[in-house]
């Protein structure tokens, strides 16, 4: 995969761990929020004003007739991010990813999963740039907190502990030894 960042939530779970720099992790979070917002104004500007208005442009909302609070919301949001957030750092980010070429398929397989067990209660958003960019275009910042809150939330927490667990010991270096394990060069082994 490029390496490419399309979700801030994504985004601040790699800075948090140090995977990338601060600059260039906040101007990739602007122009994450800057897609969001210019994709969300394209749709209304496409669709027919009664269109857009019923549809809301996609906004994610909390499903509330469900009864779900936006506290249980905010919550579900940070469950779902954190599985993709961790799948991300074990499939893509972790140097010691098998096949890096086919990381889209555990990161879409994760996706699938989180959108079929939150897509009805709280639109599964885990983006808080698609989630921004429909709710600034069509005026509706309904329970948008929710899904800044929880998806940052979430990404941080998944970050932190696939670092813990799994890449903290990984950038400790430990310098080679002179001598191969084995004996010396291969010369002085008998023919």
């Amino acid at each position: 995969i490029s390496g490419g960042h399309f979700n801030p939530a994504v985004t601040v779970g790699v800075w948090v761990v140090g995977k990338i720099e601060t600059l260039r992790a906040g101007l990739y979070v602007v122009t994450q929020i800057a897609g969001g917002i210019a994709g969300g104004l394209l749709l209304r500007a496409a669709l027919p004003v009664g269109i857009w208005k019923a549809s809301s442009l996609g906004a994610t909302l909390v499903s509330h007739p469900a009864g779900i609070t936006d506290l249980r919301a905010v919550l579900l949001e940070g469950i779902l991010t954190f599985f993709l957030v961790f799948t991300v750092f074990a499939v893509a980010i972790d140097d010691r990813g098998v096949f890096k070429s086919l990381a889209g398929l555990p990161i879409g397989l994760v996706l699938t999963f989180d959108i079929l067990m939150g897509g009805l209660l709280t639109g599964a958003s885990m983006n808080p740039a698609r989630t921004l960019g429909p709710a600034i275009a069509g005026g509706n910042y309904k329970d948008l907190w929710v899904y800044l809150v929880g998806p940052v939330s979430g990404s941080i927490v998944a970050a932190t502990l696939y670092w813990f667990s799994f890449l903290r010991f990984r950038e400790v270096s430990v310098p080679p030894t002179e001598t191969p394990i084995g004996g010396g060069p291969e010369e002085d082994l008998p023919s």
